[in-house]
C-alpha cells in the first residue's frame, strides 16, 4: 500500500490501481488548459491506472494509458529533493519536481449541527499538531497525503499539484491542479487497488 505500517518501512511497499472512470472527474479541462491535441490528449483521456510505491527514501508514479507507448515514471527524494522528467504532456523540455509528505486532513471543528464526539484533551496536555507539515524519510503512513509538486518552462509555461491520499485501504484519490497563463483546473482521479 501506500503505507502500511505494519511493515518495515525499509521494504519497498507498492499499490497497484486502476482507474475508476464514473468516480473520476473529467481530464478534458485540463487537457484544453495545456492545449493537448492528437494522440497525446487521446491516450491521456485513456488512462488505465498507475501503481505507486515507496521505500524509506523514495516515492515513486507510474501513470500508465490504454495506449501502451504512454506511460510516465517519476521517483522522488522523500527528503524533498527537486529531480527533473519528461514533461507529462510529452512536449520537448522537462519539468521540475519535489514530493511533500503531508499530514491527514484535519478533523471538521464541530458546529452546533455536528456536536463533538471528543471532549478536548485537558490543560497542558500534549497535542500533536494537524495540518500541513514535511515530514521526515520513512514517515508515511496510511494517513498521510504526498503531494507533488511539479513546474515546467515554455511551451505553455506553469505548474502542477497532485495531491495523493488513500481515501479508504483500497482506494486512492489524487487531486490534481494546474495553473498555466493565469488559469487554473482541477481534477480528481479516483483509483481501487486491483483485485478489490
Amino acid at each position: 500500500s501506500v503505507c502500511d505500517t505494519s511493515m518495515p518501512v525499509k521494504r519497498a511497499h507498492t499499490r497497484a490501481c486502476t482507474q475508476d472512470k464514473r468516480a473520476s472527474d473529467s481530464m478534458g479541462p485540463q487537457m484544453q488548459l495545456m492545449r493537448m491535441r492528437g494522440p497525446v490528449r487521446t491516450a491521456a483521456s485513456l488512462l488505465r491506472g498507475m501503481n505507486v510505491s515507496h521505500t524509506d527514501s523514495a516515492f515513486k508514479i507510474e501513470i500508465f494509458s490504454v495506449i501502451g507507448w504512454f506511460k510516465v515514471v517519476e521517483t522522488y527524494s522523500l527528503q524533498g529533493e527537486p529531480s527533473r522528467y519528461p514533461r507529462r504532456d510529452l512536449r520537448r523540455g522537462k519539468h521540475t519536481g519535489h514530493v511533500e509528505v503531508l499530514l491527514p486532513k484535519p478533523l471538521p471543528l464541530p458546529t452546533p449541527m455536528m456536536p463533538a464526539v471528543a471532549q478536548p484533551p485537558p490543560a497542558g496536555a500534549d497535542v500533536p499538531a494537524v495540518g500541513r507539515k514535511r515530514a521526515g524519510a520513512g514517515e508515511l503512513c496510511a494517513t498521510s497525503r504526498v503531494a507533488v509538486h511539479l513546474s515546467w518552462g515554455e511551451p505553455h509555461a506553469g505548474t502542477g499539484l497532485d495531491v495523493m491520499e488513500l481515501a479508504e485501504p483500497n482506494v486512492l484519490h489524487v487531486m490534481s491542479t494546474l495553473a498555466v497563463d493565469g488559469q487554473q483546473e482541477s481534477c480528481l482521479s479516483v483509483f481501487r487497488r486491483k483485485g478489490t
